[in-house]
């Protein structure tokens, strides 16, 4: 704001006096003084009255001031230096900056500072603009839904778990945590500790698993749908329909695997035996693979060798298909191996890993068609790549990232075939990758996301162009990243 010029003026409205009649008014003043301090006795006060001053302002006299006491002399005091001027601290860099603009859609991406114990989330818009999304997030506690909407759960360090949209830009408060649970939490299919949260893959619903209950939320108008009492959730799956949610919860010395649609205030059991884990849907919505190391029809636990089951979800049977195979090639029950961490390839193919559970120069990756009692195929682990088989979402195109010469390449394969084409780059490291949306034109270039140390880049499956997204400060690291619609 800019200083106002005083102007003065006389408060009558007339020209100020000329120098000479000024020169008399000083020289009445001062005999006046002089008379007033030759007086014997002080004079008394006026009254408190109003009377009238020139130019219409009103005075208000007041009684007489008491005389003041005569000043005490004192010490000329010692000088006390100026204390040095502190220099102001350099400006902490911004976590992250924009350096390029995304092909397709948008991309939400969590980064980290050297010594900082939260995550910040930015959003690269479709601008090429970057902006902080969230300030405080718990590491690894947010995942965004890749369909449409692009909904986003997230919980802060200081517990609020909220709902954000990044294409619409809105946040909504969905909770307040206890502390406890958000030292732990991650939102992820399966949480050892803490608390688990799932998200459905058309990012409409989000469950949250607290210590005595299951919250369902709605994301398309957020606010809290259902809720049922379950202690100790350890997993929450949505079916990839999401329509029912799969979960793992403690029943005396067993798991059980139970189903909940939202609705009502009881769960359906599928199943319940030893340490149930890595529960897995199938792409059609009506099968659900797991591990455990007890088998319905066997009494007691089998050692430490664990099978992979699968539930039938329209008859209730359960397959044990590890041990399936196994029997058939002969191999007596004693020497049979363990069978772990399933996965879909298709709704009627499973895969497994396979191989003594200490040793993972054993471990090989099994194929198994849910119809068939012989597995059709088995490969080594590190065919896998170093970030598992990633699919394309059209389902057409695989990805993978493997070491050679050492350097990391990025390999595409048509799902049909697996015969691995290498596309251009090689990258000292690789922490990220992930298929961009569908542009809508079966004609459109596809992309992947390669996330590495403080660079997020975008690759053309086709011409192989290499293009730059995102940096991040030298003293941080992107994390993680979803690329959204």
């Amino acid at each position: 704001m800019k200083p106002r010029r005083l102007l003065h003026r006389p408060m009558d409205g007339t020209r100020l006096k000329t120098p000479w009649r000024i020169g008399v008014l000083l020289a009445a003043v001062v005999l006046v003084a002089v008379a007033a301090g030759c007086q014997s006795r002080p004079v008394t006060g006026p009254s408190t009255t109003a009377s009238e001053a020139p130019g219409g302002f009103t005075i208000f006299a007041t009684a007489t001031p008491t005389a003041l006491p005569s000043s005490t002399p004192t010490a000329t005091p010692t000088e006390t230096p100026l204390p040095t001027a502190t220099p102001l601290p350099t400006a902490t860099p911004l976590a992250a900056s924009a350096a390029g603009r995304a092909p397709i859609g948008r991309v939400v991406f969590g980064v980290t500072r050297d010594g900082a114990a939260a995550e910040q989330l930015w959003l690269l818009d479709e601008t090429g603009e970057t902006a902080i999304l969230a300030d405080s997030v718990v590491p690894g506690g947010w995942e965004c839904s890749v369909a449409q909407q692009g909904n986003c759960a997230l919980i802060t360090t200081d517990g609020y778990l909220l709902a954000a949209n990044p294409i619409s830009g809105t946040t909504v408060l969905l909770d307040q945590l206890a502390a406890s649970d958000v030292a732990t939490s991650t939102l992820s299919d399966t949480v050892a500790s803490g608390l688990p949260l799932a998200l459905s893959s058309d990012g409409r619903s989000l469950a949250v698993a607290h210590a005595n209950r299951l919250d369902l939320y709605d994301l398309t108008n957020p606010a809290l749908q259902a809720s049922i009492a379950v202690t100790g959730v350890s997993e929450l799956v949505w079916s990839p329909d999401g329509g029912m949610l799969a979960l793992v919860y403690p029943v005396r010395n067993e798991s059980a695997l139970a189903l909940w649609d939202g609705t009502g205030n009881k769960l359906k059991v599928i199943a319940q035996m030893e340490s149930v884990q890595h529960t897995a849907w199938s792409p059609d919505s009506e099968k659900i693979a797991f591990d455990a190391y007890q088998s319905p029809a066997t009494p007691s636990s089998q050692g430490d060798r664990k099978d992979v089951f699968v539930v039938f979800l329209r008859s209730g049977e359960i397959a044990n298909f590890s041990e399936v195979y196994q029997r058939n090639l002969g191999v007596a029950a004693a020497d049979r191996i363990a069978a772990w961490s399933p996965q879909w390839q298709s709704a009627d193919v499973v895969r497994y890993v396979r191989g003594a559970p200490d040793a993972p120069d054993t471990y090989a990756l099994m194929s198994h068609p849910v119809r068939s009692l012989k597995a059709t195929q088995l490969w080594l682990v590190d065919d896998e790549g170093l970030l598992g088989i990633v699919r394309s979402p059209d389902g057409t195109l695989d990805a993978r990232v493997v070491p050679m010469d050492d350097r990391m390449v990025v390999q595409i394969s048509p799902v049909a075939s697996r015969e691995w084409t290498d596309l251009p780059g090689a990258y000292d490291r690789l922490d990220a990758l992930a298929w961009a949306p569908l542009a809508g034109d079966e004609e459109a270039s596809r992309y992947l996301l390669l996330v590495q140390d403080q660079a997020m880049l975008a690759v053309d499956v086709e011409s192989g162009a290499i293009q730059g997204l995102a940096l991040a400060c030298p003293q941080c690291r992107i994390a993680e990243a979803a690329w959204l619609p």
